[in-house]
């Protein structure tokens, strides 16, 4: 709503950051050079070429344009950045032969007709693959397909799914349903990996209507939707008409607003103007009632598809 429709970003940019010399690297940082890495590191093994040389190639470029700390500083960080490249492309090659045909990208659409005809969904979607066809006609060579993705991320934070990352993933997955075959998608993260399992055209398309709904009236108004806080609330057990005293909107307040104290958790509105300049704490999210339908209208939908794949 504020960076879409207002045209509003609240992300203040310190210009005596800009002019100083990093020991270290913020979280952000961190992600950022290791999706570089990451891309550098794909293209070569899609390519059926050797990764490490592509690693190092990458890290060169880095060194050279000043991203890293200097002198001695600099060897940790590397350290750091390179550490869970062996087992994240380890878990890629599992994937990529295990669907080993490479598609070109696909035209999804919406074919729902709808009030507004400007509301219609044409993009393209690429990282397509295929199972190869079995001569014999049994086995895995059925012809089915897929999408093998890596995230820079890391899936998995105490023990637990990430739910709040995939949410993109799980829009994508959605939108290759509308027109086409039922397909798989493969997540491959830092820590962790999630399959996507395949959807019927009558689940796709009713919550493609769904996101599109919201889609609306996230135009005219800030949604009280907060990713972390609306998973919170659904592990534990929340749904429509719940009290603000119950246990659910309990483990969604501590999301949302955090916990005080030198070992506190860090909310999540602590880290999102947007959400803070609409709603600076989890009473005023909750207030209007509309966090708990949303939640259950946007989020519940991948809860339920990853519990049932028990992940």
């Amino acid at each position: 709503f504020f960076r879409a429709r207002l045209r509003i970003a609240f992300d203040p940019i310190d210009p005596a950051a800009l002019d100083h010399e990093p020991f270290e690297l913020d979280a952000l940082e961190q992600w950022q050079l290791q999706d570089e890495l990451i891309r550098a590191q794909r293209l070569a093994v899609d390519r059926g070429l050797a990764r490490e040389p592509a690693l190092h190639d990458a890290l060169d470029r880095i060194r050279r344009r000043g991203a890293l700390p200097i002198a001695g500083f600099a060897q940790p960080v590397i350290d750091a950045l390179v550490e869970p490249m062996d087992d994240l492309f380890d878990r890629y090659r599992v994937a990529i032969r295990d669907w080993p045909e490479v598609l070109a990208p696909r035209v999804v659409a919406d074919p729902v007709i709808r009030d507004d005809p400007g509301l219609q969904l044409r993009d393209w979607l690429g990282d397509w693959r295929r199972r190869n066809f079995s001569a014999e006609g049994e086995g895995d060579g059925d012809g089915a397909l897929a999408r093998v993705l890596l995230s820079s991320s890391s899936l998995i934070k105490d023990n637990r799914y990430r739910r709040e990352l995939l949410l993109s993933y799980w829009i994508e997955h959605v939108a290759a349903h509308l027109a086409g075959p039922p397909m798989t998608t493969c997540v491959i993260g830092k820590i962790g990996s999630v399959t996507l399992r395949p959807l019927s055209a009558e689940a796709a398309a009713e919550y493609w209507s769904t996101l599109l709904d919201a889609y609306v009236e996230g135009l005219r108004d800030a949604l009280p939707l907060a990713s972390k806080a609306g998973f919170a609330w659904l592990r534990s057990g929340g749904q429509p008409g719940v009290s603000i005293d119950s246990l659910s909107a309990g483990k969604a307040r501590l999301a949302y607003d955090g916990q005080a104290g030198d070992f506190g958790k860090i909310g999540e509105v602590r880290g999102n103007p947007c959400l803070a300049r609409a709603y600076p704490d989890f009473d005023a999210l909750w207030a209007d009632g509309r966090f708990a339908v949303w939640c259950d209208r946007l989020y519940a939908p991948l809860n339920a598809h990853m519990e049932a794949g028990d992940a």
